[in-house]
């Protein structure tokens, strides 16, 4: 009827208007993985065509050795001796270079059904017992359905199954030394399987030989460790030598035996965005730390980057999704069930609103907006989805963000977009590492060395908290509020750590002495912030939710 056919164009169109981004990138994924598939096709046909080559030529020879062995040869022998050498003669005298071509260029089916296992690795497509248990627990996450609600719920949560497990087998080949070779190696020799056996050896002395490098850079200091667990902690982090990075400019000052501090101006890149070498590099450094530098390739030692390879994988922007929900899961915590939300509805909001829009978007902005607080979203059941949608939107498109709040550091300052030394542009459109220049802060790196030193997280200046008690009444902070009141609290701490660090008799403290000492500085100009703050807003506090 009419309705049906209403019903079955605005299906239609809906499909048009939000299906048209989501299928052009797919496309655009498929293009990309094309060259690369090519590449290893090619590689893997000619090397095909000079082994066939070579076979030949070594089961001749072979035949020949055979007939010269005898104390004497037949006429029939002496003709089958010439033919051979006619035949060895023949091969020799083609050009390899044509014949590998042609062979590349033009393979017969069966050379293709051969190689297209392994070329179907360089884009981590292929079939393993890992890739295939992950397409199950992502079916079963869908509730085994192929359309309808729970299938569409299970899709957006992990949109990927078969290349996230293939690029974790793949880092578990290089970064636990002998994973290759006991799990693949030694099964591929018991079937015979000469190349899958060479493979895991060349994989399992290329894994000990980038890991050995990898703790020497560790131990230098040019890596940067994990990510710290408080947000304060990784405030500060991120202002001396960020998580997950490698300090290029130590690393050539090392190579010419100077010293490998932090300095200002040191160029810093992304090992998250170097691929298998990257994910190496990081995990030995973590795993190294986390034993406080044991011994090379120790119980110990290997035991630890089990979790930090798993945890570096995870972390991969394909996965992300997948990773915070299963972090919220384990945790339990409502901050962390909030994150995931925030985050789910982000990756919703890229199917009408693809991410390139995002990338406009941190070019045009200076500072970072506030990150989402599900508490402060307004409305019930279907409005407040509808609410939340809207500030996941206004923090994607380019300039809708203007009226949003700043994220502040706990120097009261607003936190960059961009990092500082960074042009916009290039660096959310053409960095690929995201390299920037560290800036170096005397106060910033003396605490953090501190911390890192006591291990004593009250040296780093505090943030405020959310609730804010009136008569020991809690009020929720708006987000305008928050961002007033973090400013004010960060300035405090950036003025009670300038005066303390400038005093003479703070210097010559004991580690300890100087934690008690600055724990008590940022206490008392806590209180007087707080006073200031309540005296200019205590109305415009009593006005939040009461907690």
């Amino acid at each position: 009827g009419l309705g049906a056919n209403v019903l079955d164009r605005a299906r239609l169109a809906a499909e048009a208007a939000l299906g048209a981004p989501p299928e052009t990138m797919l496309r655009l994924l498929q293009l990309g993985d094309t060259p690369f598939r090519r590449m290893a096709q090619a590689r893997l046909l000619s090397e095909s065509a000079q082994l066939t080559r070579a076979g030949k030529i070594s089961k001749l020879v072979d035949e020949q050795s055979k007939l010269l062995s005898k104390t004497k040869l037949s006429k029939s022998d002496t003709s089958k001796l010439n033919e051979i050498r006619k035949q060895i003669e023949s091969i020799k005298s083609r050009d390899i270079g044509k014949e590998v071509s042609v062979a590349a260029r033009l393979p017969s089916k069966s050379e293709l059904a051969k190689i297209e296992e392994e070329a179907a690795q360089a884009v981590f497509q292929q079939d393993t017992p890992l890739s295939r248990a992950a397409l199950s627990a992502a079916n079963m996450f869908g509730l085994g359905t192929k359309f309808g609600p729970a299938r569409l719920l299970g899709k957006t949560i992990i949109p990927y199954a078969k290349t996230p497990a293939n690029v974790i087998d793949e880092m578990l080949d290089y970064s636990l030394p002998g994973y290759a070779l006991v799990f693949k190696g030694i099964p591929a020799m018991k079937a015979g399987n000469a190349r899958e056996a060479q493979l895991a050896i060349g994989k399992t002395l290329t894994s000990l030989t980038i890991g050995a490098v990898a703790k020497t850079l560790s131990d230098a200091g040019v890596i940067g460790g994990r990510a710290e667990e408080t947000e304060k902690a990784r405030d500060i982090q991120y202002k001396a030598l960020p998580p997950r990075t490698i300090n290029i400019s130590a690393l050539n000052r090392m190579a010419e035996g100077e010293s490998t501090e932090l300095q200002p101006g040191d160029r810093v890149i992304n090992l998250e965005k170097l691929g298998i070498v990257g994910g190496m590099i990081a995990t030995w450094d973590a795993a190294s730390k986390a034993t406080e530098g044991g011994d090379f390739i120790s119980p110990e030692f290997v035991t630890a980057l089990v979790p930090e390879t798993l945890s570096f994988a995870m972390n991969q922007s394909f996965l992300k999704g997948t990773n915070s929900l299963l972090s919220a899961m384990l945790d339990g915590q409502g901050t962390t069930m909030d994150n995931w939300i925030a985050n789910y509805f982000g990756t919703i909001s890229a199917i009408p609103f693809p991410n390139t829009l995002s990338a406009v978007s941190r070019s045009m902005r200076e500072s970072l907006p506030d990150k989402i607080q599900i508490k402060d979203i307004q409305g019930e059941g279907p409005e407040r989805a509808i609410n939340l949608f809207g500030e996941v939107l206004k923090r994607r498109l380019p300039g809708a963000d203007e009226d949003v709040p700043r994220r502040i550091d706990v120097w009261g300052r607003e936190i960059p977009q961009t990092p500082e030394g960074a042009d916009p542009v290039a660096y959310n459109f053409l960095d690929v590492t995201k390299g920037r220049t560290a800036t170096y802060d005397p106060i910033t790196i003396e605490i953090y060395k501190l911390f890192k030193e006591t291990e004593d997280g009250d040296v780093i200046p505090p943030k405020p908290q959310r609730n804010f008690t009136i008569d020991n009444v809690k009020y929720r902070l708006s987000p305008e509020l928050y961002e007033e009141y973090s400013k004010v609290r960060g300035r405090a701490n950036r003025m009670a750590a300038e005066e303390l660090f400038k005093s003479k008799d703070f210097r010559s403290l004991k580690k300890d002495e100087k934690v008690i000492a600055i724990r008590n500085a940022y206490a008392q100009v806590g209180d007087d912030a707080r006073i200031q703050f309540l005296q200019k807003n205590r109305r415009r506090i009593m006005r939040g939710e009461k907690q």
